[in-house]
């Protein structure tokens, strides 16, 4: 959403990285402040400077998978594809295969899917890797639609490169990259892995290649050293949407946790946070917390946030039979779990983390 083609750039100078936190001299207003930050220099933040978002998030999927997970997996839409689309599945090690995935597979989908933010990787690290693995074809009608190379490290597969053909969507659409993550797995099972590592999801809840991996049971298991730093610099209709509309994942003490953000206008029930949880909680994640905003005039006056429901406001929030505890935040819990955010307007806030088990 910063990156988007219609954005502008304004030069504001130059800073120390501890004194990011402070307003810079804007031409205009400035509601939201990013800043890119490598994980060494964090050590010389100070308070305030804002939440850490780490720029792209890697997982990994156990393996073999259970026989109640592949017999739930073939129900559902993506063998169904695979089946109406007639794709099947393809290992290569010739170097003219490779030269056409990267060329024209990984290339041209990179630009697409990412657009101005798209980084691409050198010739030389996919060939490396392909050299040392294999490179798994999805062939529709006796062309080859989408690639991925696989490297193993001992009992784990690594699934770093993908592309598809021309950059092309409907391919998208009739599942070529789908089939290549189950196509993967089956492989890698094959090979006797014990696991399957995912590279580079962006840590943002909507984020679609994020939410695809979800269905496939992906465990979040690390943050790139490559961070972002989010303040906000005033609390307008503005940024509430903004953050509304833009879950994320943010870094605090040692653990990453989810972020999620409602209007003050929807009514905070067990039965919302439920949704949420279900919509974004992330196994990896230590929490997933919901922040609701207070009403813009009660933070104008300076009062404090209207009372909960008395379903919230009570101590059991979890019945016996719940996987997940809900638990409210005090002001003092949640200013420091999201600390360095700003103005935010917030009110409530409810964690919700898996139970112990016992």
């Amino acid at each position: 959403m910063a990156l988007a083609p219609s954005y502008c750039s304004v030069y504001l100078g130059r800073t120390w990285v501890w004194n990011t936190h402070k307003s810079l001299k804007v031409p205009g207003a400035c509601s939201v402040l990013f800043s890119e930050i490598d994980a060494p220099l964090t050590n010389l933040l100070r308070a305030g400077c804002g939440v850490l978002i780490p720029a792209w998030v890697h997982g990994e999927v156990a393996l073999p998978r259970s026989k109640k997970k592949k017999e739930r997996q073939k129900s559902n839409y993506l063998q169904t594809k695979i089946h109406k689309q007639s794709l099947e599945v393809a290992i290569s090690h010739d170097q003219r295969r490779f030269d056409d995935f990267y060329d024209n597979m990984y290339v041209p989908y990179v630009r697409h899917r990412f657009g101005e933010s798209a980084q691409l990787a050198p010739r030389e690290g996919a060939e490396a890797d392909f050299r040392e693995g294999e490179l798994l074809l999805v062939k529709k009608q006796n062309e080859y639609i989408s690639g991925q190379i696989i490297k193993y490290e001992g009992s784990c597969a690594c699934l770093r490169w993908l592309g598809v053909r021309d950059g092309n969507w409907d391919y998208v659409r009739d599942g070529a990259v789908a089939a290549l993550y189950e196509f993967a797995f089956l492989r890698a099972e094959e090979k006797g892995c014990r696991k399957a590592k995912f590279y580079k999801s962006r840590a943002f809840l909507e984020d679609g290649v994020l939410r695809f991996k979800r269905t496939m049971s992906q465990r979040i298991v690390e943050a790139d050293n490559c961070k972002s730093l989010l303040r906000i610099e005033s609390d307008s209709p503005g940024t509430r949407a903004f953050l509304e509309a833009s879950p994320f994942i943010f870094e605090r003490f040692g653990q990453l946790h989810g972020a999620v953000f409602l209007n003050d206008e929807t009514p905070l029930t067990l039965e919302v946070l439920r949704k949420m949880n279900k919509q974004y909680f992330h196994t990896g994640m230590s929490q997933l917390v919901v922040f609701q905003f207070a009403p813009e005039t009660t933070i104008a006056a300076g009062r404090a946030a209207p009372g909960l429901s008395t379903e919230l406001s009570s101590n059991h929030l979890t019945n016996p039979s719940d996987l997940f505890c809900y638990k409210q935040l005090s002001r003092a819990e949640w200013t420091d779990l999201i600390r360095g955010i700003g103005c935010a307007g917030i009110g409530h806030a409810f964690a919700i983390y898996p139970k112990r088990a016992t």
